[in-house]
């Protein structure tokens, strides 16, 4: 089974951050997804990632129709 959270080392690199930029983004709540401690790991629940680059997709086809729609 597929853990229902990802680490944070492996999430950095999906919003183009290192690891430790990420770590400075959740200091100053600027990250763009919550994350938690678990244990000693930050991680943050794969649902929430999942929806949050399921929602940049959906604004990125709405773009995309907008400007073919003329």
């Amino acid at each position: 089974m597929d853990n229902p959270w990802i680490e944070l080392r492996e999430l950095a690199p999906l919003f183009g951050v290192t690891f430790d930029t990420a770590k400075n983004k959740i200091a100053f709540g600027t990250f763009e997804v919550p994350t938690y401690k678990l244990g000693k790991k930050i991680v943050a629940d794969r649902s929430v990632v999942d929806a949050f680059f399921e929602a940049k997709r959906e604004r990125g086809l709405r773009q995309l129709a907008g400007s073919t729609a003329g």
